[in-house]
């Protein structure tokens, strides 16, 4: 079953992409016909060594052969400043304006220069200048270029603390259109859906009260909040300016991520509470890791913040991992919601270590791999979202028992007093609201008392329970069975009138007079019935009524029906 829910929410989640990119497509302007014979050749790199280099000794350098070819990746963490030349081939005999993107938008210094035969067009940009100047969120930074006939050679020099990730491509104005608005789609898809579970289970937390759901939804806000930094969309649209924060910001949110998911896994799997040492040891760890990053900014250390956040998000994602499988396997796979959480923890763990891995440089860099921590998180929060659900369920159904435990007599199985008082009440609303009639029945069994001293308590609980069955047997589904206590029990029947009552209350005497001896013999009830009227103005005074019609059945004889008001007869 987990499987196929698995499966199912993969297909959802990719039908949802799949109809953003396929709208974006269909939406996208057809003024301009895609070009597709501008070619992009390999990257050429080059790690400078010493001083920064100017664009004539990179141009020098590359003519002695210092060049590698092939970009296989991120160049790491905390690279040395590196060099990319890169040929554009235009066939045309005219101009065309183009859009070349070098990397993410996290780099913290760039300089692009584009060069054919004797001029050069030179760009600054990068995370060190305020305005976001050229960057595209989602994609990276965008440099709008003209190449002219023939070869155009695209020199980039990046320096940066921070991954140095370099993705050189090209677009016409008509494709960057298109792939910005496919861009977009996704990410409203993945940012909606996201954001629409973070809602729903902040109100669960808000009604219901448990830690799990707020942490979840904290959880996820985290994440939104991450992907907006590493992917452009903060700083682009929300502080474009804020060059010092846009500096630390992406680090502090790895950090927050990673720290959300262990609290998370924490509260889910109730480890607060069954082994609350080990909780506080990763609280501490988690403070730890979110205090890393501001206080290398604080000191201005900004590689050494970098250093510190990749390696504890990468352990802070795991953890999650090894606290659900210790879990589960201590349940032997019993515990549903700790294998939905498993199951979920591995796609966002999965996820995470590609995309980080991506950027630092240990894996070649792919789209796929950059984007899988989306994807695992989509998939993860579906499959949490569904074994938080079931924990709802779960919680429900044990405040439901206790509520029905509550208002149920243990003995006999009928609703108890406090019961009846909710349901009573109603239809004495009722009744009195549409003015339709109304009674209550008060029966107790004739000598009950010495049916426990004779025969001993155990007799006398039977006989209880028996009478209890029958109760139910003659009652309506309309009508309010309760016991009242000891051996006295009340009926109270809406839409009959004293005699209909009467007849029911002889009906379950004579069954009680015709108990089996197997059962333990004939019983003998006194029954009283009253009718709600002028002088039962209220619920207490019916029931006093019916009360007083019991003492006049037990004054006549016993084993008996008496109606309030009437003589017995």
């Amino acid at each position: 079953m987990a499987f196929g829910l698995i499966r199912l929410a993969a297909w959802a989640l990719a039908a949802a992409l799949a109809c953003g990119v396929a709208t974006a497509r269909a939406d996208a302007p057809r003024n301009e016909a895609p070009v597709t014979d501008v070619s992009l050749g390999e990257p050429w790199l080059m790690a400078e060594t010493g001083a920064p280099l100017t664009l004539a000794e990179a141009q020098a350098a590359w003519r002695a052969g210092a060049f590698r070819e092939g970009l296989r990746g991120s160049l790491g963490l905390g690279a040395r400043p590196h060099w990319m030349r890169v040929e554009a081939h235009n066939p045309r005999a005219s101009a065309l304006g183009m859009h070349y993107r070098i990397g993410m938008s996290w780099l913290d210094r760039v300089t692009l220069h584009v060069v054919h035969g004797g001029s050069v067009q030179a760009f600054r940009l990068g995370d060190d200048l305020p305005g976001a100047l050229y960057v595209e969120p989602g994609l990276g930074m965008v440099v709008p270029v003209t190449l002219a006939p023939g070869r155009t050679e695209l020199w980039v020099r990046v320096d940066t603390p921070d991954p140095l990730l370099l993705s050189p491509r090209l677009w016409s104005s008509d494709e960057l259109v298109r792939t910005k608005r496919a861009t977009a789609y996704g990410y409203g898809a993945l940012y909606g859906y996201i954001g629409a579970l973070a809602v729903f289970f902040a109100l669960l937390w808000l009604s219901l009260g448990a830690q799990s759901n707020s942490a979840y939804s904290v959880y996820l806000l985290s994440f939104i909040a991450l992907n907006v930094g590493y992917t452009g969309h903060g700083w682009f649209g929300l502080w474009p300016q804020a060059v010092d924060l846009q500096r630390y910001v992406n680090l502090v949110l790895m950090t927050t991520f990673g720290s959300a998911g262990m609290v998370f896994g924490l509260r889910y799997l109730g480890l607060d509470v069954t082994r609350p040492r080990l909780s506080r040891g990763l609280m501490g760890f988690a403070v730890v890791g979110l205090a890393s990053v501001p206080l290398c900014a604080v000191f201005g250390a900004h590689e050494a913040a970098v250093l510190a956040a990749f390696p504890y998000t990468l352990v802070a994602t795991a953890v999650p991992v090894v606290l659900g499988g210790m879990v589960a396997l201590r349940a032997r796979g019993q515990d549903v919601s700790a294998n939905y959480y498993l199951a979920a923890i591995v796609f966002g763990l999965g996820g995470a270590v590609v995309t980080t891995l991506s950027v630092w440089g240990l894996l070649p860099f792919t789209v796929s791999g950059f984007h899988a921590l989306e994807v695992g998180v989509a998939l993860e929060a579906t499959l949490l979202a569904l074994g938080l659900s079931h924990q709802v369920r779960d919680r429900e159904r044990v405040r439901q028992q206790a509520s029905l435990q509550a208002r149920t007599d243990a003995l006999t199985g009928l609703p108890n007093r406090l019961a009846f008082e909710e349901r009573a009440s109603l239809a004495w609303r009722l009744s009195v609201r549409h003015h339709r009639p109304l009674s209550a029945l008060v029966l107790d069994v004739d000598r009950f008392k010495a049916i426990n001293d004779e025969l001993g308590h155990q007799a006398g609980d039977d006989c209880l329970r028996w009478l209890a069955r029958q109760i139910q047997e003659q009652c309506r589904v309309t009508d309010v069975p309760v016991r009242w206590g000891g051996d006295e029990f009340v009926v109270l029947m809406p839409e009959l009138g004293a005699d209909e009552a009467a007849a029911m209350a002889e009906r379950l005497r004579a069954v009680a007079q015709a108990r089996p001896a197997s059962e333990g013999g004939a019983l003998g009830l006194s029954l009283g019935v009253a009718e709600r009227g002028p002088d039962t103005a209220t619920l207490e005074a019916l029931l006093h009524a019916a009360d007083w019609a019991l003492l006049q059945a037990k004054r006549a004889g016993r084993n008996r029906v008496a109606i309030a008001g009437r003589d017995v007869a």
